[in-house]
């Protein structure tokens, strides 16, 4: 098979990321599904012998040898989080009360998944009876900058104590409904993003700093609500999460993606982006501006593309968006993480004093994501990429 057009390096490198992707891909999906009662033995070994008694969620009960803390109905239920689906066990002892809560896989990334521990969001459930509403602004409490993870673990916790509820205990539960969640948070994605369309059109460029002074509090600090890879990833793997219950997630990820598509502009990383901002911020502040050797320099502009292919694989291969999520914003933005993601963070901050929008040259994948797009979209109508608006 002869590729279309001439042949070229940088031809057979997209064509090679290109197969070795779909290849990673299929492998991904002939693993992707996981026996979750080992998950679930492996977290409570004292138990032995689980007996099914439903699925759908899958309701087990212990055996009749397990100690008496390890004792009643285990129910293992999925919902979809920020990152993908995730599935929860819940521990139900015999008058219908929450005993432990047991997290067997999630796709949340890492810092929000940290937040929710630390902050004690779990524990909310433990004592509850089956027959609790169990919702998050009712009789349970989200976290902040975790809001979508936290409703995720809500309703797949809610999903399995209610089936319990019904099945076990006879209880007449009503199946809620859940009416659309519609504020400030989901307006604001979409106003910073007609604002900074307005921007770019009318290169208005200390509009386009109140914009991106806007977004770093309200969708960073606030929010801590970036773009991140995983979102690509998610969409890679067929992860849609529900409309009504991810409004805010839509119009970030949609705004992104359709102001490049219709309006041929990157205005995520133009004005939105709050990580991209605070470095032009300080290297505005600094006025150092340092530049690689020429030869240097050429090597480090292919690298977001390696490291945006190399992370996607990871997603691909492990169906886990989170999984291939290196970004340091969300460290920066929710204050939690590990050592070498402050250390990374901490690096990557020294840089922005030197070099503008430091991070976004050499290593973002999300940038990289919204180019590639862009220069697809150029291409498509008949645009070269160097014949492409720059509105940086």
């Amino acid at each position: 098979m002869r590729l279309p057009g001439p042949i070229t390096f940088d031809r057979i490198f997209i064509w090679l990321a290109v197969l070795t992707l779909l290849a990673a891909y299929v492998l991904g999906y002939t693993r992707r599904d996981r026996e979750l009662l080992p998950l679930l033995a492996a977290q409570v070994p004292d138990v032995g012998d689980f007996t099914k008694i439903g699925t759908r969620p899958l309701l087990l009960k212990a055996g009749p040898h397990a100690p008496s803390d390890c004792a009643g109905y285990y129910v293992i239920s999925r919902a979809g989080g920020w990152g993908g689906p995730l599935h929860i066990a819940g521990q139900i002892d015999e008058r219908g009360y929450i005993r432990n809560i047991y997290v067997l896989d999630h796709n949340e990334t890492l810092s929000f998944f940290y937040r929710m521990e630390n902050r004690g969001f779990f524990s909310q459930f433990l004592g509850k009876h089956v027959s609790a509403p169990l919702l998050p602004g009712r009789d349970i409490d989200t976290v902040t900058q975790a809001t979508v993870s936290s409703q995720a673990f809500a309703e797949a916790i809610r999903r399995g104590g209610h089936r319990v509820g019904r099945e076990i205990f006879g209880i007449a539960i009503p199946e809620e409904t859940r009416p659309w969640r519609v504020g400030w948070k989901e307006g604001l994605p979409l106003l910073l993003f007609v604002l900074a369309g307005v921007c770019a059109k009318k290169k208005l460029r200390y509009g386009r700093y109140l914009i991106m002074g806007s977004a770093m509090v309200g969708l960073g600090i606030v929010l801590n609500a970036s773009l991140s890879i995983a979102h690509f990833g998610a969409l890679l793997l067929g992860y849609f999460p529900r409309l009504s219950d991810n409004l805010f997630w839509w119009l970030l990820v949609g705004g992104a993606g359709l102001s490049v598509l219709l309006l041929k502009k990157n205005l995520y990383c133009y004005a939105l982006c709050p990580f991209g901002n605070l470095q032009e911020f300080n290297f505005k502040l600094s006025r150092i501006n340092l530049s690689l050797p020429p030869g240097l320099g050429r090597v480090f502009r292919v690298l977001p593309y390696l490291l945006t292919w190399a992370a996607l694989m990871v997603i691909v291969l492990r169906r886990n968006p989170a999984a291939g999520a290196f970004e340091p914003f969300p460290t920066l933005f929710g204050l939690e993480g590990l050592e070498i993601q402050w250390l990374v963070l901490s690096s990557v901050i020294l840089g922005t004093f030197f070099m503008g929008r430091f991070f976004c040259r050499y290593f973002c994948p999300v940038g990289c994501a919204l180019d590639v797009l862009l220069i697809i979209r150029c291409r498509r109508f008949g645009r070269s990429p160097a014949e492409r608006e720059n509105i940086e």
